[in-house]
């Protein structure tokens, strides 16, 4: 579809712009990650954004049985290999990787890893997606209120939550499992959040198949658009409930109020791309960069994350002028696009 098409690239390089331009002082801090273990920020919406342009795309999606072993066996040594290329390169460049954000050793391509195993390994029907997704979500955020924190952890004692043991900042233990507890602890959430992804992309495809069965298309798809974005409304609602009454939202737990976040904003834009498509019609679908982009996704946003340790290396990104960090911008970008294109 040429609107998802252009949602997935224009969400790859938008987050390849961000990644980089927070390292100068001339990016506002106000879009920054949240410093705190709770709340939003512009960039918290990198990582869920990512997981749901999977989801939307995905053969589940579609309606379409799981692949073939062989290709999800590619697709998740694939991953593999790009979580333990960026864990090396930023060992190696000696790029600051706050801890508290995945731990100590993790990173976002080993969520992936992990979020992709658990979607091809025992997916559920395609038409009980979002059902599966919803209720992995609850016992989440259930777990995450109420759940018991292994004993002993930290110097501070035991957390009264699993959820609060997540986020509390103390000396950690040798164990694996406790040095990347954050992204550990955050699976659940993301992998609920494919499958309710799968499930909206699913809902979307299914519109579009009815579509091609009646006479007046456009007309249609007009109403089809003010329901996706009665639905988007919903998913607001829901998201500022939960984060009101539930649980502030935490990109580092990946809690309902999170994953509720996601699917609204991610929805909105998706919106946007689909309502272009309708108000210009006689435009190209997909420009080309978009186009090459979406079919690159993840070496793009590797190359992006390399070229983002080689730049910090390269200079003192912080205490850069305004003009060498828009110059900078500006030739890193460039690499990215054509990395995209080639």
């Amino acid at each position: 579809r040429p609107y998802l098409a252009a949602y997935r690239a224009a969400m790859t390089l938008t987050t390849a712009v961000a990644i980089l331009a927070v390292d100068f002082s001339a990016f506002p801090r106000r879009l920054a990650k949240t410093d705190s273990t709770r709340g939003v920020g512009l960039m918290d919406v990198g990582s869920g954004s990512f997981v749901l342009a999977n989801a939307l795309a995905s053969r589940v999606a579609r309606g379409l049985t799981t692949s073939s072993p062989t290709l999800r066996s590619t697709r998740w040594w694939s991953l593999i290999f790009l979580a333990c290329a960026r864990g090396l390169a930023t060992h190696a460049m000696d790029y600051q990787q706050p801890v508290g954000e995945y731990g100590r050793h993790w990173n976002f391509f080993a969520t992936l890893a992990v979020v992709d195993l658990c979607a091809t390994a025992t997916p559920p029907p395609p038409a009980f997606s979002s059902f599966a997704g919803l209720a992995i979500l609850v016992a989440h955020q259930t777990s995450l209120l109420r759940g018991a924190s292994p004993s002993g952890a930290g110097a501070a004692g035991v957390a009264s939550s699993y959820g609060e043991y997540l986020l509390r900042d103390v000396p950690r233990g040798e164990g694996l499992l406790e040095q990347n507890k954050e992204g550990v602890g955050s699976i659940p959430g993301y992998v609920a959040l494919y499958f309710l992804g799968a499930g909206l992309g699913r809902f979307v495809e299914r519109s579009l198949c009815d579509a091609a069965k009646r006479a007046s298309i456009r007309c249609w798809a007009w109403r089809w658009l003010l329901s996706l974005a009665v639905a988007d409304a919903a998913f607001w609602a829901a998201a500022m409930t939960l984060h009101a009454r539930c649980q502030a939202v935490s990109r580092r737990t990946a809690n309902a109020a999170y994953c509720a976040w996601m699917l609204a904003f991610n929805l909105q834009v998706l919106l946007a791309f689909i309502a272009a498509g309708l108000l210009f019609p006689a435009t190209p679908p997909v420009p080309k960069l978009l186009a090459a982009v979406n079919r690159r996704l993840l070496p793009t946003f590797l190359v992006a994350n390399l070229l983002t340790g080689a730049v910090n290396g390269a200079m003192d990104t912080i205490h850069v002028g305004t003009l060498t960090a828009w110059a900078s911008m500006v030739g890193y970008l460039s690499v990215v696009c054509v990395v995209g294109l080639a």
